[in-house]
């Protein structure tokens, strides 16, 4: 299930996503993806962690969702150094809708 968590964060796509012939509400999924215990945590292949990969490719609706429930640690860095906030910031994130 971590594996799939990274999946859904690693490219930028619509919202809701086509898996066989249903359509799944990504938020929907990253929540029962937590529930079955999947590490949040962990970094893909590139060595970003899904709260950094949720921040560069736009699902800013899961955010809360990663942080709150599935413990997302926002001082894990990527490789390049950057942290989740760090990478708001490069994006030009103003924080206007406060988690």
């Amino acid at each position: 299930s971590t594996h799939a968590l990274i999946r859904l964060f690693e490219k930028k796509i619509i919202i809701i996503i086509k898996k066989s012939s249903h359509q799944i509400d990504i938020l929907k999924e990253v929540q029962r993806l937590i529930k079955e215990k999947a590490d949040v945590n962990i970094k893909n292949k590139d060595g970003y962690t899904i709260l950094q990969l949720a921040i560069r490719n736009g699902y800013y609706e899961c955010l809360e969702t990663l942080i709150i429930d599935g413990k997302a640690k926002l001082d894990k860095k990527g490789p390049r150094g950057n942290t989740a906030l760090h990478e708001c910031c490069l994006l030009g994130l103003d924080g206007a809708e406060p988690l």
